[in-house]
């Protein structure tokens, strides 16, 4: 009885381990594209890069904006512990939604983990900045 006490208790007491922090993804190019889709005007920004080794995790794609810059951020997640032979960096392409609504007209910069394209917005709707001879 004490011995199956004793194994519960070593058994309750491993931990499992900690996940890394989540880390940018390198990002090699970006390529912003915009169009209407059942009436509405969308935009999004087709992203390349490299992720740290075979076995990350692309994690949602985080949004925010700073006046005319929209910052999109994608890290990836490690997993716990020590993974052989995945060390070698493994490309990426993940297309990802640009949130548009209620920006005003103008040229925007998106910036995604560091690498930037423009967007243009005008009273037509949106499109690339050097679709229209325009580049900031």
């Amino acid at each position: 009885m004490a011995f199956a006490f004793t194994a519960s208790l070593l058994i309750a007491c491993q931990t499992t381990p900690k996940l890394p922090p989540q880390t940018p993804v390198q990002v090699d190019s970006v390529n912003v594209f915009s169009g209407e889709f059942q009436g509405r005007i969308e935009a999004y920004a087709d992203v390349s890069g490299h992720l740290a080794n075979s076995v990350s995790q692309i994690q949602e794609p985080r949004q925010w904006r700073e006046g005319y810059r929209l910052y999109i951020e994608i890290n990836e997640q490690l997993p716990a512990g020590d993974v052989a032979g995945a060390t070698m960096m493994t490309p990426f392409k993940r297309r990802v939604p640009i949130e548009i609504t209620g920006l005003a007209p103008g040229v925007y910069i998106v910036n995604v983990n560091g690498v930037e394209e423009h967007l243009e917005i005008d009273g037509a709707g949106l499109r690339p900045a050097e679709d229209r001879g325009q580049f900031l």
